[in-house]
């Protein structure tokens, strides 16, 4: 592979990993809106489920009352006591199972941003220039090793003596 190459390659995979890291950002932000969005129909429909119940007792009592039975004592007491916690009983699993659906909102979020970091990382370990000079180097490695093979076959001086040489009659001259 080319320097230039290798650069292009590197520079897409750095490219790529910023940009997942940025959907997982933006997918979070979307599970975070969400997570606020289920608490408030939670207490939207908790609060609807406790007006019923209150609907549901005016009921009873209006039905009790005008067929004559004493509301404050006995069986007609005790029933409006069972509607109460009945209905109470029911909006707090209205509470509660809103409150779970928010909580895996909020979990898939924290996912979302530990990965978006991650992805970070590994775009910021990734340096198109580091890559195009390792392909110079390894470039440069097969052509020495290429003209000592065929300094062994010739029986010529190897890569290394030839630049010595070179550079020992710059500098000597």
């Amino acid at each position: 592979m080319t320097a230039g190459g290798a650069y292009q390659q590197a520079q897409g995979q750095r490219s790529s990993l910023e940009y997942q890291a940025s959907v997982s950002r933006s997918n979070a932000v979307l599970a975070g809106r969400q997570a606020s969005d289920t608490v408030t129909h939670g207490q939207t429909v908790e609060g609807n489920q406790r007006l019923k119940t209150a609907q549901l007792k005016g009921t009873q009592r209006a039905q009790m009352a005008a067929n004559g039975v004493d509301l404050g004592e006995g069986n007609a007491n005790d029933v409006l006591a069972t509607t109460t916690m009945m209905g109470e009983r029911d909006a707090l699993q209205i509470h509660d199972t809103a409150m779970m659906q928010a909580w895996g909102y909020r979990t898939q979020q924290q996912g979302l941003l530990d990965d978006a970091r991650r992805q970070d990382s590994a775009a910021d370990s990734i340096s198109p220039w580091m890559a195009a000079g390792t392909s110079l180097l390894t470039g440069a490695t097969k052509v020495g090793q290429q003209w000592d093979a065929k300094a062994k076959a010739n029986g010529t001086p190897d890569f290394g003596t030839t630049i010595k040489n070179q550079f020992s009659s710059m500098w000597n001259s």
